[in-house]
């Protein structure tokens, strides 16, 4: 879980922090371990941003060790964030500095001072397997997935609503009567009779029309 704590003096909010409780016990530790850190977070990335395009980015600042992009927990796909790690300490100051705040491929990226990468860090923490905020979110993102996933089940939920068929057992019988049939010997073909059987039979094309013709009398 993520724990958000307002470091308040007087009425003035000086910063904003958040507690991971899954590497850390208290902020005195986890800010401890951000003061000896060469690794960045990098937030709000677009889905769609690259590994190669995130390292070329932050080679501006210095020389980049490696490159961990964030996951979805459950499809192991892009969700929007990654950790940079530096050669050395002045390369992460740099990347915070002139990188916070670059746009990358739509997106405004959010670069901060991270107490250190971990393995499983790289999952997304939410339910869904994303990240908190994507969970949440109610607008439509093109570049981080669309709607949030809540929104996005409730979608599917409704389309699935819509889409099942009526159960034939509860609806109503339809009674459809029998087809008429012919008197036998008499068969119909494109408006005409045929009457009687064997070499003796007449075909009579317009004997539904109202007019009789006889193909024997030419």
């Amino acid at each position: 879980l993520l724990v958000f704590a307002l470091e308040q003096s007087g009425e003035k909010v000086k910063k904003k922090q958040y507690l991971d409780k899954q590497s850390f016990s208290s902020f005195a530790e986890q800010n401890a371990a951000k003061d000896k850190s060469t690794t960045v977070y990098v937030g709000n990335l677009s889905f769609y941003s690259s590994e190669s395009q995130v390292y070329a980015l932050f080679s501006l600042a210095g020389n980049v060790k490696r490159v961990v992009m964030g996951l979805h927990r459950v499809n192991r796909t892009p969700c929007g964030f990654c950790f940079v790690i530096f050669n050395n300490r002045k390369a992460l100051l740099n990347a915070q500095k002139l990188l916070n705040g670059t746009i990358l491929d739509g997106q405004v990226l959010k670069v901060e001072i991270d107490p250190g990468f971990r393995e499983g860090r790289q999952y997304g923490r939410a339910r869904s397997g994303g990240q908190v905020r994507d969970e949440l979110r109610a607008s439509f993102d093109v570049n981080r997935g669309g709607y949030g996933a809540i929104v996005e089940s409730q979608m599917e939920a409704a389309k699935a609503e819509l889409l099942t068929p009526i159960n034939q057992s509860q609806s109503p019988a339809v009674h459809m009567p029998p087809p008429r049939l012919p008197p036998p010997g008499q068969h119909n073909f494109r408006g005409g009779n045929f009457r009687g059987r064997g070499r003796g039979g007449r075909f009579h094309p317009y004997a539904n029309r109202g007019g009789h013709r006889d193909f024997r009398d030419r």
